[in-house]
């Protein structure tokens, strides 16, 4: 209920105002069904509405998905984990969770052959119900079920690992470990990124192009990538002060705060900017033109998320909090 009162009022309250200010076309009756898609949470769902009307929104639907979905998902592993001896339902739990990772990468390879590699084809149903199926199950660049997985089996390390019963030389292994895991993460992180860069320019890394990697890479990325920062996640869970201090800092912690409102109001106000200031700085060296667009972050951007946080998300969580001592 808090994630529902702090997500959906501010973002429809963004999307009007967008729509209003910025991206006027979708108050014509020919964009109204896009519209609709978007205010149903479904516009990573088709091609006419992802990364349309403003950009990062298209994650915003997967998240949301997610959420729909996830009470579902525990049931069912209830059910099952349950049904096995006490000693068993760790193994058993992991077990469920590597099926959800499986099934999301496997939908993300029939969704590429239906909709990507072979768009009249079908299997068992009519195309047209095939195409509601994937709508649902795919989208246009699958659910990131996998990333959600990673997340799972983090939680669930966490959450073993603080348990009384416990032996304390595990967690004493893990804070051993953590920095090797951080440097792993990273390096791992690193190893996404040359491969990332040779899918668009082929060649620049030779290992990269052959063809089990290349052909493979929108396969397994997203899962590759998200155990990368599964690794960094894991080493700050059990690291050291040092190592959490970075991310504990106030002013980060600050942005942090505001970050859902950054979110959403990012990108419509940097191209407001690149609209309307940038023919101002022709002749501005690229350095100069830089700072200036970090001045319009700091000066115009930042306050204004502050202030659509504290007069919209906040109200909204508060009044989240009411439902929740009342039920």
């Amino acid at each position: 209920m808090r994630r529902v009162f702090r997500i959906v009022p501010a973002y429809y309250l963004s999307l009007i105002l967008i729509v209003l200010l910025f991206q006027r076309q979708y108050l014509q009756p020919q964009h109204w069904n896009e519209l609709g898609l978007f205010f149903a949470f479904f516009m990573d769902s088709s091609h006419a509405t992802f990364k349309q009307l403003n950009a990062p929104f298209w994650t915003l639907a997967i998240e949301w998905q997610y959420y729909m979905l996830l009470p579902w998902l525990v049931l069912g592993m209830r059910l099952i984990v349950w049904r096995v001896k006490q000693n068993a339902r760790l193994p058993t739990t992991v077990t469920c969770i590597l099926a959800l990772i499986a099934w999301s990468v496997f939908s993300r390879y029939v969704g590429t052959y239906f909709i990507d590699q072979h768009p009249s084809e079908t299997f068992l149903v009519p195309r047209s119900m095939l195409n509601g199926i994937l709508f649902f199950t795919y989208g246009v660049s699958g659910k990131y079920l996998e990333d959600f997985g990673v997340g799972m089996l983090l939680s669930l390390c966490f959450v073993y690992t603080q348990h009384p019963s416990i032996s304390p030389k595990v967690r004493s292994t893990l804070q051993k470990l953590s920095p090797w895991l951080w440097g792993a993460g990273l390096l791992c992180l690193l190893v996404m990124i040359l491969w990332s860069y040779n899918q668009s320019y082929v060649n620049t890394w030779p290992l990269f192009t052959t063809p089990i990697f290349y052909t493979h890479y929108y396969l397994v990325s997203e899962l590759c990538i998200s155990l990368s920062f599964g690794l960094c996640v894991l080493a700050l869970l059990f690291g050291s002060a040092w190592l959490k201090w970075p991310f504990e800092w106030s002013p980060l912690r600050w942005i942090g705060m505001i970050s859902y409102s950054l979110y959403m109001w990012h990108l419509p106000f940097l191209l407001m900017f690149i609209k309307w200031g940038q023919p101002l700085l022709s002749g501005w060296s690229p350095e100069q033109a830089y700072g200036v667009y970090w001045i319009w972050v700091l000066l115009v951007i930042i306050p204004f998320c502050f202030l659509f946080y504290i007069w919209v998300e906040k109200p909204g969580m508060k009044l989240g909090e009411r439902f929740t001592r009342f039920y």
